[in-house]
């Protein structure tokens, strides 16, 4: 059986600051994000994997490397996948959270992503 493991990105200085942190912003992974990417890295350090893909964005870029790093055993290169990209959030991106609560487009983002526009 296939099993897919899914991580996301570490946490980042964005992130930490509570703002929007879609494709067009990035920040590096905070000490705490390098950690658990690292904490995470360890718990799958004996597992093979056939793939390991990633965002384009430099957190995931990181957040993959420092995982693969913890192996131990041999593990296939990252393969850098456009359509693992983080959603584009316009005018919102590395806006606080806060700001944006009373947009009519806020309940499609929480609820309906497809329909975010």
């Amino acid at each position: 059986m296939t099993k897919f493991y899914f991580v996301r990105h570490g946490q980042t200085e964005t992130n930490l600051a509570r703002r929007f942190n879609g494709g067009r912003t990035d920040t590096p992974l905070t000490a705490s994000g390098r950690d658990g990417a690292i904490a995470v890295g360890r718990f799958l350090a004996t597992t093979g994997f056939a793939g390991i893909y990633a965002s384009p964005m430099p957190r995931a870029q990181t957040t993959a490397e420092l995982i693969v790093a913890q192996s131990r055993v041999v593990q296939p290169p990252i393969v850098t996948d456009r359509d693992l990209r983080e959603v584009d959030l316009g005018k919102w991106d590395g806006q606080p959270l806060t700001s944006v609560q009373d947009d009519p487009e806020i309940d499609h983002y929480y609820h309906h992503l497809t329909a975010f526009d």
